[in-house]
């Protein structure tokens, strides 16, 4: 799904136009979902606002029919945004605004701000899928090829087609800077639920009690003609957003922080796999221990967990039990580690010889110093496991971080109270 909001602020839509029928035939639209701002929810393209306010759809990013008119940004190294536009507007809000007589000028100063200050870590929301391949695309349709290679410090950038729902979306990968979509980081680190909306303007609301800026008019076009100031203002507040919901949740800290502990690239730590792979690779290297060479093995299903058959009748009150850090509390408690499993000794299990020691599987178990899972799976108990150290070590790191983080905030809490007191303030 694509916010087509966001996408739509930065062009000049009477320079481009594309019919119904060839958007079907290149986009599936009857099977194609947009989030609409106006009626604030996801619905197919045919029946968004976008249809009835653009001429036909919305630019192609490979191709980049549609001129880019206005690039707003915040720089984190100086806390100011700055937006690069093609008409001069008559009063500027809390931004610095540069205009320029044409596209190519604005983009070649573009390219050079950019240049200037070589950015570690990128982000805007939704801006992988869109903002940067349109804009590397552009760059490369209107100046050339070495001016995107400026993007990029070693002078690199490639191109990379991700797949996404079943459709190929061209990315680019900058070299020397890493571009973090603040919505992935979102979705990955900053909710544990599933939100009625994802859109830029709603989760702002959500999580600093702002929002987008208000149309002045039914269409974007009609807003770039004739309420340009506003329109100016309405991008740079959407780059200061993203800005503010990232000083609040600090989420590319997060990122930042989870890289370095698993000596991964920034990018990768989107990935479970990838993150825990390096972790124990790089645990068990630290411990001289070679971990075996990866076999490929045919795809097959296997038994996921144990979960009790109920008792199907009518019930009173009811309890729901929340426990914190429920699976590595398990592993550490169950010594569970490939290396730790007795694969000879597994047989099918219910709860009730689970728990009674004097019979069958469980029997052998206690008498052999193993542990039981419910599965009837073994594990030795002589010898702590890979896992379950890995999960201690992580558990144990968390706390002594929370307490010095705890007893940071008090100290911080305190000089804020003194300077308070001698009247300073802070």
């Amino acid at each position: 799904m694509i916010n087509m909001g966001d996408i739509l602020n930065t062009l000049k839509n009477t320079e481009y136009e594309i019919s119904l029928s060839e958007f079907s035939s290149k986009y599936e639209v009857e099977d194609y979902e947009v989030f609409d701002e106006e009626l604030n929810k996801w619905v197919n393209y045919t029946e968004s606002c976008y249809r009835k306010h653009i001429s036909g759809g919305f630019p192609d990013i490979e191709t980049t029919p549609a001129p880019i008119v206005l690039i707003a940004m915040h720089n984190k190294a100086t806390d100011k945004t700055i937006v690069f536009g093609t008409k001069s507007i008559n009063q500027t809000g809390d931004f610095e605004f540069r205009t320029y007589k044409d596209e190519n000028t604005m983009l070649r100063s573009f390219v050079t701000y950019w240049a200037d200050y070589y950015p570690d870590i990128v982000s805007g929301w939704n801006s992988d899928q869109f903002d940067f391949p349109y804009i590397i695309n552009r760059i490369f349709k209107i100046l050339g090829d070495d001016w995107v290679k400026k993007l990029s410090p070693f002078g690199i950038v490639r191109e990379k087609m991700v797949e996404i729902r079943g459709r190929e979306i061209q990315t680019y990968d900058i070299y020397g800077v890493t571009q973090l979509d603040y919505l992935d980081l979102y979705k990955k680190f900053g909710t544990y639920s599933a939100k009625e909306s994802y859109a830029l303007g709603f989760i702002a609301q959500e999580e600093i009690g702002e929002t987008k800026r208000e149309a002045p008019c039914e269409s974007f076009k009609e807003w770039y003609d004739d309420y340009y100031d506003s329109f100016v203002d309405y991008n740079a507040h959407d780059a200061r957003l993203v800005h503010r919901i990232d000083n609040k949740m600090k989420l590319i800290d997060l990122a930042v922080s989870v890289a370095y502990l698993a000596k991964i690239n920034f990018k990768e730590v989107f990935s479970p796999v990838r993150t825990w792979d390096v972790l124990i690779y790089n645990h068990l290297s630290a411990k001289k221990i070679a971990i075996p060479p990866h076999k490929k093995k045919l795809a097959s299903a296997f038994e996921g967990a144990y979960v009790k058959d109920p008792v199907l009748k009518m019930y009173g009150w009811g309890m729901s039990f929340d426990f914190a850090s429920l699976y590595p509390t398990i592993i550490r408690q169950w010594n569970l580690s490939p290396e730790t499993l007795v694969k000879d000794q597994m047989e099918p299990i219910d709860v009730d010889t689970m728990v009674n020691c004097n019979q069958g599987l469980s029997k052998y178990a206690h008498e052999n110093d193993l542990t039981i899972a419910a599965n009837g799976s073994l594990y030795r108990k002589d010898k702590k496991g890979i896992l379950p150290e890995m999960m201690e070590m992580m558990m144990v790191g968390r706390k002594v971080a929370k307490k010095e983080m705890l007893k940071l905030e008090q100290q911080y809490q305190e000089v804020k109270n003194e300077l308070s007191r001698r009247g300073t303030g802070v």
